[in-house]
């Protein structure tokens, strides 16, 4: 596998046994290596930032919920992350009130951020990311392995996706030691890792995307079938265990029984 880079204008081109992607949704490697690739865009936006630290929220996270919106404060060692989720189609309206507008949004949520906020002074401060799905038909090719958002990005509803690359990063380093023992770095030597992988990632980017739709929607119906996912959770142990478990990666299968558990 040969690869070209220009520094100062030189081309400079390297070689290796093997290449791995790990670039991101919009992955040039994967392009490059022509893997089939179906890419399926969110209705969601997101917003994300750091705000200055808020005693109230220093050991507890808080999230709320209202139809077709969603705010998330969690507390890092010297500030508050935050994170907005709005539909798509709005976005460009939140920006043309201004961030002054937007912080007095923010404080009307949750007074207490209220004095956190002076961190704000324009929309350079506020990251914004719009999700997609990529669900790639291959993760290796002859010589080449990809991982990460570049096969399997999802919503972030979740928040797994970093979790899921390192797990794919353990996965890969297992199969490409034995590819070093036997000298073969072919698609079929490199599949084992593929095949590891594949189950776990389907779960996550497919339960994400469900949670997404009845937690961030618009719709009426969603958004009262989330608010009882929601408490009947809240209210049950044995729930809130298969919850987590689930969304941080301990499992890839949820019954069926369990799945109505969550709404009745």
């Amino acid at each position: 596998m040969r690869v070209t880079a220009l520094r100062n204008g030189e081309a400079i081109e390297y070689s290796a046994r093997i290449l791995v992607g790990a670039d991101g949704e919009n992955s040039k490697v994967r392009k490059t290596l022509g893997v089939q690739t179906r890419v399926k865009e969110s209705p969601n936006q997101y917003l994300f930032m750091l705000i200055g630290p808020v005693d109230s929220i220093r050991q507890e996270a808080r999230q709320y919920f209202a139809r077709g919106k969603m705010v998330g404060l969690y507390p890092t060692l010297k500030s508050t992350y935050v994170f907005y989720y709005l539909p798509k189609r709005q976005l460009n309206d939140l920006r043309s009130r201004g961030v002054e507008s937007f912080r007095k949004e923010l404080g009307e949520i949750e007074p207490e951020v209220s004095d956190c906020l002076d961190n704000l002074h324009s929309w350079e401060d506020v990251s914004h990311a719009a999700p997609m799905r990529v669900d790639a038909e291959n993760w290796v090719v002859d010589g080449a392995a990809l991982m990460g958002d570049a096969v399997h990005a999802l919503d972030p509803a979740w928040a797994q996706g970093a979790n899921l690359s390192l797990q794919d990063a353990v996965a890969l380093a297992d199969t490409v030691e034995r590819c070093f023992e036997s000298d073969d770095f072919s698609a079929s030597a490199l599949r084992p890792y593929q095949l590891e992988r594949w189950k776990q990632t389907k779960f996550v980017q497919d339960q994400s995307e469900r949670t997404a739709q009845i937690t961030t929607t618009e719709n009426r119906f969603y958004y009262w079938l989330g608010k009882r996912l929601i408490r009947n959770t809240g209210a049950d142990p044995g729930l809130m265990k298969i919850a987590l478990s689930a969304s941080s990666g301990l499992t890839n299968h949820i019954s069926m029984r369990d799945r109505i558990r969550f709404f009745i």
